[in-house]
């Protein structure tokens, strides 16, 4: 396994690979707000956005050559030093020690070339695969949004927790 920033380029390169975890519903079960991609062209535009966006890093994580998720890190105050992570990978790498090792490698290589101070999440608050996994790698959660995020489909808002790191706290893996 291994991680690397994306540009068009590469993305242009892997898109076969990054539309079909893109589009698996189970990707997106705690990500109401987005939808899955349902074809190549939905996957293209998705990702240009967030490749353009000079606040966004945007890795890849790679198994023998095939793309199986992405891990974004969004500076939110440079001169705090404050970042924001996602990620998402395919289902059928869930739990996969190698796919930590890589978010946590993403993580501290953040810290240390793009000096960030504080790397927060926001998680869907019944992800716990998602929370216990933060909690693993030393983040600490800090509190409760009500009414965060807004599914598509229109039901009722539901709430995130929030989690932060500082370089200290993170594990060593």
């Amino acid at each position: 396994m291994s991680f690397k920033r994306i540009d068009k380029e590469y993305f242009d390169s892997k898109i076969s690979d990054f539309h079909e975890y893109s589009s698996n519903p189970l990707t997106f079960e705690f990500m109401k707000e987005i939808k899955p991609s349902k074809d190549i062209a939905e996957t293209e535009k998705y990702f240009s956005n967030l490749l353009s966006d000079p606040k966004k890093l945007i890795y890849c994580v790679e198994i023998m050559g095939k793309v199986v998720g992405t891990i974004s890190m969004n500076c939110e105050s440079k001169r705090r030093g404050i970042f924001s992570m996602g990620f998402a990978f395919s289902p059928l790498v869930w739990g996969q020690p190698s796919i930590l090792n890589d978010i946590v490698s993403v993580i501290i290589k953040t810290f240390e070339v793009e000096n960030a101070r504080r790397i927060e999440t926001i998680t869907e608050i019944g992800n716990l695969r998602c929370q216990k996994l933060l909690d693993f790698m030393g983040f600490k959660k800090e509190g409760e949004k009500k009414g965060y995020y807004v599914p598509l489909d229109g039901s009722k808002p539901i709430n995130a927790i929030i989690h932060a790191a500082f370089k200290d706290d993170i594990r060593k893996i």
